[in-house]
């Protein structure tokens, strides 16, 4: 018998006991209180901009994504979680609001699991899921989340 697949992933709790995953390859920075400058007309997921390393990178709220009804996106945000993501251009870095801090776990295949369809855009986003803390957890497909396809989704 195989031993399961494990991955390193960031762990995001986005909403208190809700979490979404991150490839840890994918992870540039957590970065704490960042400056953010808000977008004028940004769909309400769109927390703003923030300057990184000398470039901007979009902020997103995936609260605000998986439950579109409750609330705009937290203006402030306590830290964000960096990422980087792939658009024609080349590497773009792009950041998700975080209200409380990012960690690392290790995820296995023996923990996937069945989606949860009513998240918002998140069951759209994610690649995989897997069970965390006895929670379906999406295992966020980083490129899709930051491309703006998302804006059209069902």
């Amino acid at each position: 018998m195989n031993p399961a697949a494990v991955a390193a992933a960031w762990l995001l709790e986005y909403r208190r006991g809700e979490y979404a995953a991150f490839p840890a390859a994918r992870a540039l920075a957590l970065v704490e209180r960042p400056r953010v400058a808000a977008i004028p007309g940004a769909p309400a997921h769109c927390v703003g901009l923030m300057s990184w390393e000398g470039r901007y990178a979009p902020i997103l709220d995936l609260a605000c994504m998986a439950y579109p009804t409750d609330r705009a996106a937290e203006a402030s945000p306590s830290y964000a979680l960096v990422l980087a993501w792939q658009s024609p251009a080349g590497w773009q870095p792009g950041a998700l609001s975080a209200p409380f801090l990012a960690a690392m776990a290790q995820v296995s295949d023996a923990q996937q699991c069945e989606p949860l369809p009513d998240r918002g855009l998140l069951p759209h986003l994610a690649c995989s899921w897997f069970s965390f803390e006895a929670q379906p957890t999406p295992v966020i497909d980083v490129d899709r989340l930051f491309c703006g396809s998302h804006d059209t989704m069902p």
